[in-house]
């Protein structure tokens, strides 16, 4: 598949949309997995989630960029509980500078 479109999977629910360049998504794109209620909305680099973008679910939501689908480089991740982080992160684990701050307003 080349070109602009919107690829639909049954077994699990899935929607895809995006550039496509041989059957791998390239460019701004979106995912939404039905059954997990996740949705990211960002860039692509062969297929993975590469750049900057922004992935939620119901427990958290994350934004900043992403690397080979993990959370690589700044970025901040919100849970449900009022929890975030704010800084580095290196697949998909805050790594380096950053702030975790409590629903309460306490920073570490």
């Amino acid at each position: 598949m080349n070109g602009e479109g919107t690829l639909k999977i049954n077994d699990p629910p899935e929607i895809i949309k995006g550039n496509w360049v041989n059957g791998k998504l390239q460019g701004i794109g979106r995912r939404q997995l039905i059954n997990e209620q996740e949705l990211y909305e960002g860039e692509w680099v062969d297929g993975k989630l590469n750049g900057k973008g922004k992935l939620t679910s119901k427990n958290e939501w994350y934004e900043g960029f992403f690397k080979n689908n993990l959370e690589h480089g700044k970025g901040l991740k919100v849970y449900t509980n009022g929890n975030k982080y704010r800084g580095m992160w290196s697949e998909g684990l805050p790594d380096g500078h950053g702030v975790f701050t409590w629903g309460d307003g306490g920073e570490y």
